[in-house]
Formats: C-alpha cells, sequence, structure tokens
C-alpha cells in the first residue's frame, strides 16, 4: 500500500523502546495474545507518552470496554477478516482524524493562552449550567482554584451580582444562537462598577448551541473618565450660557441708545449708523440661537446622564 513498516515487535514494552527510536506515524496492534484491559492499558500508555496514532486489530466485536475506548478517540479499530480495501480505509482515517485531533489541539492551546493572558474575566458555561472553563482573571477574582469550580453550577462558584445579570441573556444564547453584547452597572462597597460583557455561542455540526464564552471586561474606569468629560462639558455650556447672558447685555443696551440718538438727532450718517446697529443686532440674534442649542444640549445631558445643575421645580 505504499507504507514502510520499519518494525514489528511482540511486546509493549518493546514497542515503546522501538517507538522512542523510530517515531512512527502509525502504531498497528494486534490484541491476538492480550485481554481487553491489557490492550487499553498498553494503548494508553504509549498515546500518552508518545502521542501517536493508533490502530487496534481485533478477531471479535468490540465489548464494552474497547466500546468506551473507541468513543474517547483513543484509536482506530479493525477486525478480522484483515481485508485489502478495509485496512486501507482503517489506515487513511485513523491518520486524518490524528491530523485533525493535533490541529484542534493546537487551535485549543492557542487561544487558552490568549485567555490566561488577558485581564478579561473569560469563563464558558455548559447547556446544564456548569462552569466549564474559567481564566486565571476569573478565579484570582472570585479567589478561586479551577479544581473546585469545573463542573460546577456557575451561579453557585461564581456568585456576583454582574454574574447574576447575566444569567437571562446565557440562556437567550442558548435559546437564539447569537451573539450578544451589554453593558451592566453594578453597586459595590467602593462604589458603581461598569461591565463590558460579550456572550458568545458554541456550536455543534448540526447548529445547536452546546456551551456560551462569556467575556466580561471591567470598564469602570473609561465610565468614569466619560462621565467626568461629560460633566466638565456641561459646566463649560452652563458658563458659556452666562457670558452669553452677559454679553447680550452689554451689547443690546449700547445698541438702543445708539438707535434712540439716531432717530431723535438724525444726521449726515445716521441711515448708515442704523444699518450697522441693524447687522450687529442680527450677530447678537445668532448668539442667542447659540445659547438656545446650547440649552438644550445641556438639558439633554443632564437628563440622560444625571450631570449638571437642573434647574428647581416647583
Amino acid at each position: 500500500m505504499g507504507y514502510d513498516v520499519p518494525v514489528v515487535v511482540d511486546s509493549p514494552d518493546h514497542a515503546a523502546k522501538m517507538i522512542r527510536r523510530i517515531r512512527p506515524d502509525l502504531i498497528i496492534i494486534d490484541l491476538a495474545n492480550m485481554t481487553d484491559t491489557e490492550g487499553i492499558r498498553a494503548i494508553e500508555h504509549l498515546k500518552q507518552r508518545f502521542g501517536i496514532p493508533i490502530l487496534l486489530i481485533t478477531s471479535y466485536e468490540a465489548t464494552e470496554l474497547l466500546t468506551n475506548a473507541i468513543c474517547s478517540g483513543m484509536f482506530g479499530y479493525l477486525t478480522k477478516p484483515l481485508l485489502e480495501e478495509k485496512i486501507r480505509t482503517s489506515i487513511s482515517i485513523t491518520l486524518y482524524r490524528h491530523t485533525m485531533e493535533t490541529m484542534m489541539r493546537k487551535i485549543e492551546d492557542r487561544y487558552h493562552t490568549i485567555a490566561e493572558l488577558s485581564d478579561d474575566l473569560i469563563f464558558i458555561v455548559n447547556s446544564e449550567r456548569q462552569l466549564e472553563y474559567a481564566n486565571s482573571a476569573v478565579l484570582l477574582h472570585f479567589n478561586r482554584n479551577a479544581g473546585t469550580v469545573l463542573g460546577k453550577p456557575y451561579l453557585e462558584v461564581l456568585s456576583a451580582e454582574f454574574v447574576e445579570n447575566l444569567d437571562d441573556y446565557i440562556s437567550r444564547v442558548f435559546w437564539v444562537g447569537e451573539k450578544i453584547r451589554r453593558q451592566d452597572r453594578v453597586k459595590s462597597p467602593g462604589g458603581a462598577l461598569w461591565y463590558d460583557t460579550t456572550l458568545i455561542p458554541l456550536k455543534d455540526f448540526d447548529g445547536s448551541v452546546n456551551a456560551v464564552i462569556v467575556a466580561c471586561r471591567d470598564i469602570t474606569d473609561r465610565v468614569r473618565i466619560e462621565e467626568q468629560l461629560r460633566e466638565e462639558g456641561i459646566r463649560q455650556i452652563e458658563k458659556n450660557n452666562e457670558q452669553f447672558h452677559i454679553l447680550n447685555d452689554q451689547i443690546r443696551n449700547p445698541l438702543q441708545v445708539i438707535t434712540s440718538l439716531m432717530e431723535s438727532y438724525g444726521g449726515p450718517y445716521s441711515e448708515k449708523v442704523l444699518e450697522q446697529v441693524a447687522l450687529i443686532d442680527t450677530l447678537v440674534s445668532r448668539l442667542d440661537e447659540g445659547w438656545l442649542e446650547s440649552e438644550k444640549v445641556r438639558r439633554f445631558l443632564i437628563e440622560h446622564y444625571q450631570h449638571g445643575h437642573p434647574e428647581p421645580t416647583i
């Protein structure tokens, strides 16, 4: 079939010595002289030690023990009689599956590393509402260790207001199967805290959601800075409004005096003077319009962001 068979051995111990030296792409084990328990033990030892795919050959149908091992992806499986096409297909499938498993493991390790390096709180909740994964930031935040929280109901081991607020949205992601992003404000002894949370569905091949990734970022500092900037902006608007009023009075009062004098005493330049007065009055009217727009902005910010100094109501 085009494959090289570098060595044939008669025991797991001999196999381990040769594998260390040869590093083959595939190990084929015949269970003819081993019990199922011995075979499984040998396979576990070889796979854990070397990470090389294994194809198992037996002369009978798989027992419950072997079936469980097959389902776990421990090895490929082939029964006698050994037909050529059957062997070729089993080898191809075993090698392909191992390649895919290796690729997926690398991807998983890469994303696991990214999650562990992140300061965000990242955890995975499965369909049973159990905590399937929690990164170091989560464990540190809740003063937990992975051994005591994984596999437990996540609301019990991650007890906090901002996590409890997410439960309905986690249910929605399971139901709808779409990503959700939201912000939550929660109380704390040190004041309000803000979290920006993204909930992402993990789907099976049939499209059903089997778990939800939750990534929570503490954005309290950013929100407080934004609030401070908004508050400073409102204060500046209020200051500008006050200056608009003063400027309006300071300009319009002299204009009224000039207009009265020109209309009363006239003169060769009265018409020109009144034209300029009208122009200045137009400019002042524009300042009034600017004041009205600033006042609208101020009222909007006060109403929606609770900043500034609202006028007292009766």
